[in-house]
């Protein structure tokens, strides 16, 4: 490279005699530039960049197929239908990504041997045809399933899928096959059989755009006749204005986007792939010319000075075909199209609520309803002989350790339901309406009980005189009948509604707009209940500050330091709960998620579940957390209760010593 030096490589040695060519020195410069070009964008935009995000995706792709195959074995031939054509696609996308890793090792690793150059472009091609198969296969199974549910589940049955598939690879294999010998011999160093240009690799690269126009003009018209029949159907079903398909509406809003999505990646891929093509059979002429050339450190005769100059004059043709190539190749790596990513999201929301949700969260709530049931059983015969001015403490503890076991119950209950027994659209109508029932009425009478206790807490330390004389116990049990009947007045009928989500009965709530005015009904009550609840909290633990302050030298610092740990814990658990409960209902709020994981929708809107999903988990993880803890504080925070526990401690102790007595005075 004596003339251009910034430009040297050492692949470009070969041209550095062809300045004679060219009229100027900043005209030979200029094409070498683009040679220095193409060798940059080969190295980083076809090979390196490619291969790093083709690892990362081949990984995903592998971990797709296992989680497809591993749950498409247990499913019935109704779901088979619609998964098979995905499970064929995601492999040929695996296949794909291979292809693309494995190229650099088969152009420079083998030194385009024949037999490595016709396995990859027959694992290449076959990839690529079987992906456009495939999808075409989907797109017209959605169609069906959307337009002609009838027909597609009557007549397209499993093993009419499973033929198409399975003619699809045929095909494809075969066409790949012959291709890839034809071009093999074409491009390598030392092919079995003369391939040259005019009566070999000429028709078979005619024969290669031809098909390549085909495979992918088919598929987009595919894509464009079911987007536009789904966009035909849409209107139909909002010309009925029948709120009740409000939900098959937004399903299919939803898969029209993404199928509108992929029609426009398709289209772009299809542009620069027919491109490229046309370029290259333009080009193929001069083709023959640069078959593989080993590297040597020997320059070439003057007889083959005219082969690579021809090249270099040719070289922005050359530039702007690999320009193209390196956007494709980018394309293919990234396969925005691919829908297989949602079968993830979906598996790992499954997932989520397996492991956080149902195994740890049961675990929790088993060992508060055990911890609680312990308490109550401690506090309740010693409530029974307590005077009554001991007994107004006590009131509000009890239906708090009340409203805990109840909660406690329904929660486990329902994790059995959903997760063990049965899914939720086969449950009982009535058995929902009673277990959504005692969830909602266990929220509001606890919310209720915690008030109810600070109110009591600042009578007897700021107040003593008002709470002796003036409060007696019939009031406060009115106050806690009151907390019930409230507590059930507000969750019955949302409870009617919300079973009426989950199964077939005399209420039903399973189009949108129920489901949407009772999400927003549940999380302003909920809301407002965990507004009520701090505030009052918030407030007496700010008047026992107070009050500590002011008359720290009239009451008793363990009496109100006692006082302040119970409403400084209750407020402190209330504020994690409200964090917790508040975050994934807003994020639910903006998501047409559906109550049974399984469906069409929340497939399709599977990528904005996860963080919910997760978020939901850890408030569920901080209501177990909370009702474990809550009695451990009721226990600790009194000293009647502790020295009740001692007793118990000693008793057994007591008893344990008499039985080993007992036994080693026997032997």
């Amino acid at each position: 490279m004596n003339y251009c030096p910034q430009y040297f490589l050492p692949d470009l040695r070969a041209f550095r005699n062809c300045s004679g060519f060219f009229e100027s020195d900043q005209e030979f410069c200029d094409h070498i530039k683009d040679l220095y070009d193409i060798e940059l964008m080969t190295k980083w935009a076809v090979f390196v960049v490619p291969c790093v995000v083709c690892s990362i995706s081949a990984v995903l792709d592998f971990f797709i197929l296992i989680i497809l195959f591993r749950n498409f074995r247990g499913l019935d031939e109704s779901l088979k239908k619609r998964y098979i054509f995905l499970l064929s696609r995601c492999f040929s996308s695996f296949m794909s990504v291979i292809a693309i890793i494995f190229l650099p090792l088969t152009l420079l690793v083998s030194r385009f041997n024949f037999w490595f150059l016709v396995v990859f472009i027959v694992f290449d091609t076959l990839s690529f045809f079987t992906f456009i198969g495939a999808f075409m296969g989907f797109a017209l199974t959605m169609y069906l399933a959307v337009i002609h549910p009838f027909f597609y589940r009557t007549t397209i049955s499993y093993r009419k899928c499973k033929l198409m598939i399975i003619s699809n690879w045929i095909v494809s294999l075969i066409v790949s096959i012959a291709g890839g010998i034809i071009q093999a011999a074409f491009m390598s160093s030392n092919p079995p059989f003369i391939c040259d240009f005019s009566t070999c690799d000429r028709p078979m690269l005619i024969f290669s755009m031809i098909f390549v126009c085909i495979g992918f003009g088919f598929t987009m018209s595919l894509l464009l006749f079911v987007v536009c029949s789904l966009k035909g159907h849409e209107r139909k079903m909002n010309k009925l204005n029948d709120i009740s398909l409000s939900s098959n509406i937004l399903t299919t809003r939803s898969i029209i986007r993404r199928l509108i999505s992929t029609l426009i990646v398709f289209g772009l891929m299809a542009s620069f792939e027919i491109t490229i093509s046309v370029m290259l059979f333009e080009n193929a002429f001069n083709m023959d010319k640069f078959k593989y050339i080993p590297p040597s450190t020997s320059l070439p005769g003057l007889d083959e000075y005219p082969l690579y100059c021809d090249a270099l004059i040719d070289s922005r043709q050359k530039w702007c075909i690999v320009l193209l190539c390196s956007i494709l190749t980018l394309f293919w790596t990234i396969d925005t199209a691919n829908q297989c990513f949602l079968i993830t999201q979906v598996h790992l929301v499954a997932v989520i609520l397996k492991w956080f949700n149902y195994y740890l969260c049961t675990f929790m709530f088993c060992l508060a309803g055990i911890l609680n049931v312990y308490t109550i059983s401690i506090i309740f015969p010693l409530f029974l002989k307590m005077t009554q001015r001991s007994q107004k403490r006590y009131v509000f503890v009890l239906s708090r350790l009340f409203s805990s076991i109840i909660a406690v119950f329904v929660l486990v209950v329902l994790r059995c339901i959903l997760f063990v027994w049965f899914a939720p659209t086969a449950a009982g109508f009535w058995i929902m309406v009673f277990l959504v029932t005692l969830n909602d009425f266990s929220f509001y009478s606890l919310m209720g009980s915690y008030i109810g206790m600070a109110f009591i807490i600042y009578l007897g330390v700021c107040h003593p005189w008002y709470y002796e004389n003036d409060v007696e116990l019939r009031h406060i049990f009115y106050m806690a009948i009151g907390n019930v009947v409230t507590s059930l007045t507000v969750s019955i009928p949302t409870a009617f509604f919300a079973a009426g989500s989950y199964a077939m009965g005399p209420v039903k709530c399973d189009s949108d707009l129920c489901a949407s005015i009772l999400s927003w009904i549940n999380f302003i009550l909920t809301s407002f209940s965990f507004g009520i609840t701090i505030s009052i909290l918030s407030y007496v633990l700010c008047l026992l500050f107070y009050y500590e302050y002011k008359a720290r030298r009239i009451i008793g610092m363990s009496g109100l330091a006692h006082a302040k740990s119970k409403v400084g814990w209750t407020l402190f658990a209330i504020c994690l709960i409200a964090f917790g409960e508040g975050i994934p209902s807003a994020f639910l709020l903006s998501v047409n998620a559906d109550n049974v994981l399984s469906t069409c929708r929340n497939f399709y809107e599977a990528d904005k579940l996860v963080i919910p999903t997760i978020l939901s988990c850890l408030c569920t993880l901080i209501w177990s957390v909370v009702l474990l803890i809550d009695p451990f504080v009721s226990i600790i925070s009194d000293d009647l209760v502790v020295r009740e526990i001692q007793s118990q401690i000693n008793w057994t102790r007591l008893l344990y010593a008499k039985l080993l007595n007992r036994q080693f005075s026997g032997k």
